[in-house]
């Protein structure tokens, strides 16, 4: 079993990564929606980026509310980051057939083990929400 992350309990909500992602296509920007655990929030706060510990494929909300409706329901999830990205890479690389709807009600995206480098490369901003 692995032994969760210590995170300190004075983190807010706020930005924890902010990158510049000029040449990314249109310019228009699309924010999506992931809740994690404590070790996946403190491998994201300390990298800047999603990595395949955990659940190799990423999975996040269309709509904010239904992944914090999504993070209640569950004990495991200690935050819920909104991610910033060009709306079309996320277009390009991305899954968006439908997953848990009964919570998702908005829809879901699915980033690829094999696209996580492209989207991690295109995230504009992300930040701890929840």
């Amino acid at each position: 079993m692995k032994s969760e992350a210590n995170i300190d309990s004075s983190w807010e909500s706020g930005i924890i990564f902010d990158r510049d992602t000029e040449g990314a296509g249109d310019g228009l920007i699309t924010s999506i929606y992931r809740g994690v655990g404590p070790n996946e929030f403190y491998s994201v706060v300390v990298s800047g980026k999603f990595d395949t510990t955990g659940m190799e494929v990423k999975q996040f909300g269309l709509d904010k509310q239904d992944t914090i409706n999504f993070a209640e329901r569950y004990p495991n999830i200690a935050a819920v980051l909104e991610v910033k990205i060009p709306k079309g890479v996320l277009n390009k690389i991305g899954d968006f057939t439908k997953v848990d709807t009964t919570i998702f009600k908005n829809g879901t995206v699915t980033i690829q083990p094999e696209n996580l480098d492209i989207f991690n490369k295109y995230i504009k901003e992300i930040l701890h929400i929840y």
